[in-house]
């Protein structure tokens, strides 16, 4: 009987889990990964074979270790560890942290949690007669574990029991029936939602969507009912710190094994906390006389989870730390616990309430001129910048590692000790000696959380050194610099600079490694700002295109395109500019899915076609350029048959999209499984290092588009708190591929520019304006100040020009310093071709060719006056006559320049 995996569902495993703790047969421990299942840990590939054996009756199993085997198991919501990663450690080390939190943090307020729990466990009763009052008594106000924006699951259970008593009474009842499998009951329970809510929409002759009983609501609703059994849940928070233990989190959509893997991990945490007798003393102290008390740590877990995660300046830090010159005082601290620094005679260091005052201190010591500004920050940040939990790397020279631990102590001057008396307490955690391999070259005792590796593999030094001590130098997973805002309109009037700016800024995104010398003159800075723009724009890293009033949702987005291969139509599903960068941005930086995509391209252009037998199917594969594939298969009955094999599919299904969204599944998927076998394509979901380069979208004229019709449904994904990963995450099904998983990424920044002369920022659209932060780019005359010509500056020039056209019109028209910029002090010729090609002709489009107004801007050395001659008109007694006499025309051409800008500028002699 052949290998079916398919076949095993949820329940299969369950049975082989029994057999198991029964001891009906011999296992042997697994190498490298374990399912967890209610805290208890399993081989995989024994449970599959037992799986296998209940769902086919065939006791095997072929795939190897890794992630062949434990795909299947992800799919039916187990949770899978790597049991070589010492999870243990990276949960006890946030403990400190965490106590630090709950003791000492501002903000911290989430006591309410237990309180809503206590209140709902005295007021739940399924057989109440009036539910709808129940429910309301159960959860009152507009607490946020239930209510946020655009979140209202509970009103909506009120609503549907306004309509529905019986129904939501039955649903609820099912829903926490513990004689049945949880994933049925969560099945079942979203089925009579949405039932009930298109009966709302019936009654009330609306059309909502949602009924926001999702993942997030059903933990909810499940862990108030039995709070010793289940957890609270929020995606967003999960994740991030699931990504601390590299365990996998099913996509949001995915509620049934959202929940499930929920439920393992916190129980995984949970048993680590309980140890701690510590904070549990400090947990039962904080509770108030309504807080819930009986729920066996489950809120406490949950509320680790969160705030770990959400209080993020409370987050542990990262130190490099030498432990005295050549780290000879390395053995001594370790076996004391301690880490120290010297420096004895300053006396306490909380004497000194900044890093100036120590400078002065050190200064004083040493009777010397020098600064010493680095060990007067390493003595400053020892004292009030490192904090409880923080660990700290111990270093030898430039490229050994000693070992790490946890600060478990405040500061403290201790005079007992001969010397090095400025101590903290210390968890060492590890001992030995690792070669870090790139340069450590960087001071002793600096905090190392956020500096970029050297390592391409990593985004931090803290990655980097925790996956050397760790033993594995590959598995970091990488995190995306979010300083800038993530949407962002820069806009002004023409020549203010907005295309530099714009490509200054998308440099300093999507590089932040990049700087440029301070020292160099302003053209030589744009160059080189220039050049790392193209090298970025050459690899896909940023993107550019114009708005323009013909640009579609279709070019943007996606859309259904021909395409003509030896007289054949074909349309394809074909990406637009928005969604092939963030395909690119979600995709993992160790993927080599582009590299083996072009050498298979490559290779059927060179041999004309290349024939993929998939052991059901044959067919040969053609690429002439483009987006798709063409199929030809050997059995159809059709002349020249030519089927399209869409790229984006085939990247799709690589990154697990369902088979039932591809459209030519069969040569999708026979290709793709071609390029694993023959070109050695790595699996995906084996890749542990996400992408963690930013990538930014450059919109032009972005005020010129139909920006609604443009972006579509995507408007609302362009928010950061409903990009991918976030708390409010949204992902969602695009009109054309079927694609049901389609969200922007975290790491996708998107500039537009705008050009206030065209349109101003006010008729701007206002979905837009909510989720971009605008940035004025005005004109700035001071740029010009060195650009000197015969009795004035460019600067003077500009000044006065704008100060006249504001009057005259407003700040939105007026004239930027780009034009000027690039001119030499003296240089007439440019300075006339300038006022020729640009000043005027802009001049001319701001007042419609009114050369009065004209020549109030630019004087009589650019405009001059003439005297017409008599006109006699018809006459009509009810028809005023136009005045004659005077009209202005341009002077063409302008002999002397510099004389014309003196007529502009008032200062001229004539």
């Amino acid at each position: 009987m052949p290998f079916q995996p398919e076949k095993i569902k949820r329940s299969h495993v369950l049975r082989a889990f029994q057999d198991i703790d029964a001891e009906k047969l011999g296992i042997r421990p697994s190498t490298k990964w374990d399912i967890v299942y209610q805290g208890k840990r399993y081989p995989p590939k024994d449970v599959g074979r037992l799986a296998h054996e209940y769902a086919t009756g065939e006791y095997l199993w072929e795939p190897g270790g890794g992630e062949d085997t434990n795909k299947y198991f992800k799919k039916l919501g187990f949770l899978i560890v790597n049991k070589t990663k010492p999870l243990d450690d990276v949960v006890k080390a946030l403990i400190p942290s965490y106590k630090h939190i709950i003791t000492t943090h501002a903000e911290y307020d989430e006591i309410y949690k237990w309180e809503a729990v206590g209140n709902f466990q005295n007021h739940w009763d399924l057989a109440a007669d009036d539910l709808v009052s129940m429910i309301d008594k159960s959860f009152p106000d507009n607490n946020n574990l239930w209510t946020s924006r655009n979140y209202y699951p509970i009103n909506m259970l009120k609503t549907f029991a306004e309509n529905n008593a019986p129904k939501v009474r039955t649903a609820l009842k099912n829903l926490f029936n513990e004689s049945f499998p949880l994933d049925e009951r969560i099945l079942a329970y979203q089925n009579v939602l949405n039932e009930l809510l298109s009966e709302d929409n019936v009654i009330r002759n609306v059309s909502n969507k949602h009924h926001y009983h999702d993942a997030r609501t059903i933990s909810l609703l499940l862990s108030f009912q039995a709070p010793t059994k289940y957890f609270l849940f929020k995606h967003g928070v999960l994740k991030k710190f699931c990504a601390r233990l590299e365990i996998d989190m099913p996509k949001t959509g995915d509620i049934v094994n959202q929940i499930l893997i929920n439920n393992e991990v916190n129980l995984l945490v949970k048993e680590i906390l309980v140890q701690d007798k510590e904070l549990l003393e400090i947990h039962k102290n904080r509770l108030t006389p309504n807080a819930f008390k009986n729920d066996e740590f489950n809120i406490l877990t949950q509320d680790f989870i969160y705030s770990t995660s959400a209080y993020t300046a409370e987050l542990p830090k990262y130190w490099l730390y030498a432990p005295g010159e050549n780290a000879r005082e390395w053995d001594d601290f370790y076996e004391q616990g301690i880490m120290a620094l010297g420096w004895d005679d300053l006396g306490d260091l909380t004497q000194y309430n900044s890093k100036d005052e120590i400078v002065k201190a050190l200064q004083n010591l040493f009777n010397t001129d020098s600064s010493k500004k680095n060990d007067a920050t390493a003595n400053y940040d020892f004292v009030s910048e490192m904090n409880i939990g923080d660990m700290v790397f111990v270093k030898k020279g430039t490229s050994k590692l000693l070992g790490y631990g946890i600060v478990e102590s405040d500061y403290l001057f201790d005079t007992k000790r001969s010397q090095f008396k400025h101590v903290r307490k210390m968890n060492w955690k590890k001992k030995g000696l690792w070669d870090a391999g790139h340069n450590l070259a960087i001071k002793t005792l600096t905090n190392i959380s956020d500096y970029p590796s050297p390592e391409s593999n990593y985004s931090t030094y803290h990655e980097r050194l925790m996956a050397i001590i760790n033993g594995n130098q590959s598995s970091a997973k990488k995190t995306v610099n979010m300083d800038y805002p993530i949407n962002t309109i820069l806009y002004g009037p023409p020549g203010t600079g907005k295309t530099y700016k714009t490509k200054e800024l998308a440099v300093q995104i999507a590089n932040p490694m990049f700087t440029v010398d301070d020292d160099l003159g302003e053209v030589q800075k744009r160059n080189m700002v220039t050049n790392e723009y193209n090298r970025l724009y050459n690899n896909g890293q940023i993107v550019f295109t114009t708005f323009h009033q013909s640009f579609s949702y279709e070019d943007f987005v996606e859309g259904i395109k021909p395409e003509t291969l030896d007289n054949n139509v074909t349309y394809s599903v074909v990406p637009g500019i928005f969604k092939e960068i963030c395909e690119k941005a979600d995709t993992k930086d160790a993927s080599n899915f582009e590299e083996i995509l072009n050498q298979f391209k490559a290779d059927v252009i060179e041999k004309e076609k290349i024939t993929i037998n998939t052991g059901s199917i044959e067919f040969d594969v053609f690429y002439k350029g483009g987006k798709t594939f063409k199929i030809n298969p050997k059995d159809s009955k059709n002349e020249n048959p030519q089927y399209p094999a869409s790229i984006e599919n085939i990247l799709q299904l690589y990154k697990g999209a369902s088979i039932q969204n591809i459209y030519n599944p069969s040569y999708v998927r026979g290709i793709l499984n071609f390029m694993f076998a023959e070109y050695g394509l790595k699996k995906y979901d084996s890749i542990g290092v996400q992408n963690n380069k930013n990538y930014v979208l450059i919109i032009d004229e972005i005020n010129q588009g139909n920006v609604s019709a443009i972006f579509g449904e995507l408007i609302t994904l362009l928010e950061p708190d409903k990009r991918l990963g976030a708390d409010e995450e949204i992902t969602v099904k695009l009109p054309y591929s079927k694609d049901e998983t389609f969200g922007v990424p975290p790491n996708l920044y998107i500039i537009g520019t705008m050009n206030t002369a065209d349109r101003s920022v006010e008729a701007l659209d206002t979905a837009l304006r909510r989720r971009f932060v605008f940035e004025e780019v005005m004109p700035n005359p001071a740029l010009l100040s060195d650009i000197a010509f015969n009795g004035f500056s460019l600067q003077e020039v500009l000044t006065v020009i704008n100060d006249r056209v504001e009057v005259l019109l407003d700040r939105d028209h007026t004239i930027g310093h780009s034009y000027f910029i690039k001119l030499q002090s003296g240089d007439t010729d440019g300075l006339l071709n300038v006022f020729k090609n640009n000043i005027i002709p802009l001049l001319q489009e701001y007042f419609y060719n009114d050369y009065e107004k004209i020549a109030l801007v630019l004087g009589k050395g650019f405009v001059e006056e003439k005297v017409t001659r008599k006109v006699e008109f018809a006459k009509f007694p009810k028809i005023e006559e136009p005045e004659t006499g005077v009209i202005y025309n341009l002077i063409t051409p302008i002999d002397d320049i510099e004389e014309a800008v003196g007529h502009l500028l008032g200062t001229s002699n004539e």
